[in-house]
């Protein structure tokens, strides 16, 4: 726990002074991936004033990065995502000064980032 905090406080100290945070959707993100991925990309402008961007793998060297679903680029930065998540499941994890969110179901991403929210600070 105390890694993944560490990371949090260097996610969020990065959104603070970064020009731009870059969520990353895989090219087939499910509708569930796509809703979790709004609703953190609003919260992250509203608690940052940073503008979010969100698309396929962006190339965001020395900018925040976070991932939504499992996709080739998870896997080439080196995250484990399991294939499959229980209903409402989610996974979160942070390295490298980036995040992988995903979840089983239709509301498990959505479940990822609003953990990953809470864990910044939004109430």
């Amino acid at each position: 726990m105390k890694s993944l905090l560490s990371i949090l406080a260097v996610l969020l100290g990065q959104c603070l002074y970064a020009q731009t945070v870059y969520l990353s959707l895989p090219a087939t993100a499910k509708a569930s991936e796509l809703r979790a991925a709004e609703r953190l990309q609003f919260y992250l402008e509203k608690m940052t004033g940073a503008p979010v961007q969100m698309g396929t793998p962006p190339t965001a060297q020395g900018n925040p990065l976070i991932f939504i679903g499992q996709s080739p680029a998870t896997k080439a930065f080196g995250f484990q995502i399991p294939e499959r998540l229980e209903e409402d499941a989610y996974f979160l994890e942070g390295k490298k000064g980036a995040f992988a969110l995903s979840g089983g179901g239709e509301m498990g991403a959505e479940y990822a980032v609003y953990t990953l929210l809470e864990l910044l600070g939004c109430r």
